[in-house]
């Protein structure tokens, strides 16, 4: 399997998930719109590779939940 690479625009942060299937983990980076980077996390995609979910559809539900996740935290912020 090869490394897939997806990425997002959200609320001015670029985010990119690296899926590594043969490790059955995530890279996940974000970037703000001033160009500072957060450090990068890694989770398990397991339970997603293990359902027969394909790569592309990881990295899309991966990129959903960080992106839904960043505008949740922003509408916060922003009260």
């Amino acid at each position: 399997m090869s490394t897939l690479c997806m990425q997002a625009l959200v609320r001015g942060k670029t985010v990119q998930v690296v899926v590594l299937p043969d490790e059955s983990t995530a890279k996940i980076y974000i970037v703000d719109e001033d160009h500072r980077s957060h450090r990068p996390r890694t989770m398990s995609i397991r339970q997603y590779v293990e359902s027969g979910m394909s790569d592309e559809d990881i990295a899309q539900h991966v990129v959903d939940v960080v992106s839904t996740s960043i505008e949740q935290l922003e509408r916060l912020r922003s009260r």
